[in-house]
C-alpha cells in the first residue's frame, strides 16, 4: 500500500520493521 505521493504508508514501514526485527531475532537463535 502507498500513497498517493509514492511514500509508503506507516503500516508498511512498521511492517517493514517487524519483519527485519523477526529476522534479526531469528537469526540470533539460529547461532
Amino acid at each position: 500500500m502507498v500513497t498517493p505521493l509514492g511514500h509508503p504508508s506507516p503500516v508498511e514501514t512498521y511492517k517493514r520493521l517487524a519483519i527485519q526485527e523477526d529476522l534479526s531475532h531469528m537469526s540470533v537463535q539460529g547461532m
